[in-house]
């Protein structure tokens, strides 16, 4: 078994508390659906009890355990790349928002700092190396109907009046 493997499936088993991630085979070790019925518990809500070095901690063993997140190979269907990208946003949703909880008041919380800084760092992670395809960027253009409305006042801006 290659170190990495291993690594992934303690890191897996520790942030489950199951066992069950030390047998599991290589390419289904990740459900984002599971990962995110964990980050709903309790122990993940933010708040003024939380234990930010518990939860930085917390955070990186995830981040060990995900790695690549088991990508569905590129001869798969593009129904199972979408739906592994739904979970990872899902995901990364979950973590953005936690990122949001914390109230950071700079170095006179440095625990505080040091548990967003983790946050921030495993959601870009999320978002730019283990999706299949990167998101589409959304803009005020790519819209259909507001496309078609620009049009209409781009054309009634440059009519000539006779």
């Amino acid at each position: 078994m290659e170190s990495g493997l291993l690594q992934r499936r303690l890191a897996l088993a520790f942030f489950f508390d199951e066992q069950n991630f030390l047998m599991k085979p290589a390419g289904s070790l990740v459900d984002f659906k599971a990962v995110k019925r964990r980050l709903d518990r309790p122990d993940f809500v933010v708040n003024s009890t939380t234990n930010y070095s518990d939860l930085a901690a917390a955070i990186a063993i995830l981040a060990i355990g995900i790695d690549d997140g088991d990508p569905p190979p590129d001869s798969a269907s593009k129904e199972a790349q979408v739906a592994f990208d739904k979970g990872v946003d899902t995901v990364a949703q979950k973590i953005k928002a936690m990122f949001n909880q914390i109230n950071d008041t700079g170095a006179a919380h440095m625990k505080r700092t040091d548990a967003k800084q983790s946050l921030e760092s495993f959601h870009s992670t999320l978002v730019y190396a283990v999706r299949t395809k990167q998101k589409a960027k959304g803009g005020i253009w790519d819209e259909e109907e507001v496309i078609e409305k620009q049009r209409g006042v781009m054309s009634g801006f440059t009519r000539r009046e006779s």
